[in-house]
């Protein structure tokens, strides 16, 4: 397990779906994640790619990696007589999402699976309504709370392995017959791992599936 802090600047006020007010200057959280190399999933803008339980490692020897964070609430006190942390219950999932370079998601469609319950644990695991992709090696996902990224206690921003692809490559939120081109002059040409669905280093007939089975897939 790691300790993660979301730092923010002002004190803001949340209510929740049951009419709990939070007042929020501080939210930390314990985050578990058990991967240090990439795992992968496919995401389409109709939620039509592969659930976060459902990834797999380079090869395609499937994993769940699904992300699972616990948030706590610190009162804004005197250091000296400090209130003991609490979990943040019933936060709002459409405050908690997932931000992943170059890929870009459907309006809601990188939260989490459902609010913070009784024990402040919220979840990622659902197929993300997302086109683009993030190559592996580069830049990584960040969990956001209200706006905020998530922090380790050495100051390091949490960043899960996972590395997504999609047949909407433009990342327009649309597949459709650029996609396609796209796809074909990776298909026919160099490899490429945006096209590379299957992730296996390379692009072959199973990768064309994935390109015919979401073939107009755009947001809800």
């Amino acid at each position: 397990m790691k300790t993660i802090f979301i730092i923010t600047v002002a004190v803001f006020v949340m209510t929740g779906p049951v009419g709990v007010s939070y007042s929020v200057p501080n939210i930390w959280g314990v985050w578990d994640w058990g991967y240090n190399e990439s795992v992968h999933v496919v995401v389409s803008p109709g939620g039509g790619g592969t659930p976060l339980t459902s990834a797999e490692f380079f090869g395609r020897i499937t994993t769940d990696a699904t992300i699972l964070v616990q948030l706590w609430y610190q009162d804004d006190q005197p250091p000296e007589d400090p209130p003991p942390p609490e979990p943040v219950r019933n936060y709002p999932a459409e405050d908690i999402w997932l931000e992943i370079p170059g890929a870009f998601a459907c309006l809601g469609g990188a939260t989490a699976d459902g609010p913070t319950d009784s024990e402040g644990w919220f979840t990622f695991s659902l197929p993300l309504f997302m086109g683009g992709w993030n190559e592996p090696g580069g830049e990584l996902p960040l969990v956001f709370v209200n706006g905020s990224a998530l922090w380790d206690q050495d100051g390091a921003p949490i960043s899960p392995t996972i590395v997504v692809n999609s047949p909407d490559i433009n990342a327009d939120l649309l597949v459709n017959l650029t996609d396609l081109a796209l796809f074909s002059v990776d298909f026919h040409g160099g490899y490429s791992f945006r096209s590379d669905f299957f992730w296996d280093g390379v692009i072959d007939l199973s990768d064309v599936v994935w390109m015919a089975v979401l073939m107009g897939d755009e947001c809800p």
